[in-house]
């Protein structure tokens, strides 16, 4: 009994040291920020939940494995996930598998964007006072920008420089763009929501499941080995 005790605490002290030093590859940015500007056109409206200064919500999640290299210097990384709240709007993208939501580093000049160009939200807005839903209207053009930010200041890895917004000092913000394609006009939108605002916190974590599973799979290969 004291044998398998005795077992069991090493094997927990090998595993514990293991996941020390193991880096992990999956990511969440976690972000707040304010409205500063909300631009509303032909008789679109939002619910009283939206007004300026109403704070944001919002993260987004990636695998640093996951790195695309452009042509043009820039660093691409798939998003598994992205969501911003906004009042009762949360926005965030249905299928992430097109490659259209993306966590850009732009090469040597510290700037950072986290977006997604066809995104989708929850909640309803008001068309010329009637209430529709994001299935309700044709959209010409949506776009999601969860956080555009720049530093000067070199940070010693990419996790780095999420830890917080205090890092970027020369850009931080974020938007929503929506417009409504022209009933007759197929190069024109008809109506515009946009809404504009700052960050106030940023922070990055590491996603425990991806810990977690390296943890596990290590500990079963231990116990097959004893």
């Amino acid at each position: 009994m004291i044998k398998v005790l005795l077992k069991n605490i090493f094997l927990l002290i090998v595993l514990f040291q293991f996941v020390s030093v193991s880096q992990a590859t999956v990511y969440t940015i976690s972000v707040t920020g304010v409205i500063d500007e909300i631009i509303l056109k032909n008789g679109f409206q939002l619910d009283e939940s939206v007004n300026l200064e109403t704070q944001m919500t919002g993260y987004c999640t990636f695998d640093t494995d996951n790195l695309i290299a452009t042509p043009w210097s820039n660093d691409e990384y798939p998003l598994d996930d992205i969501s911003m709240t906004i009042g009762n709007y949360t926005f965030t993208h249905d299928d992430l598998s097109d490659g259209k939501a993306l966590l850009t580093d732009y090469a040597d000049e510290f700037i950072y964007g986290a977006d997604s160009d066809s995104p989708f939200f929850s909640g309803s807005i008001y068309d010329e006072s009637v209430s529709k839903t994001w299935h309700d209207i044709d959209w010409s053009y949506t776009y999601l920008h969860l956080f555009g930010v720049w530093t000067l200041t070199e940070q010693n890895s990419l996790e780095d420089y999420f830890t917080t917004i205090e890092h970027f000092t020369e850009r931080n913000e974020f938007y929503v763009l929506m417009l409504e394609q022209h009933p007759t006009v197929s190069w024109k939108h008809d109506g515009e929501i946009r809404i504009n605002g700052h960050l106030t916190s940023m922070s990055i974590t590491p996603e425990p499941g991806s810990l977690f599973l390296l943890s596990f799979g290590i500990l079963h290969t231990l116990k097959r080995k004893r």
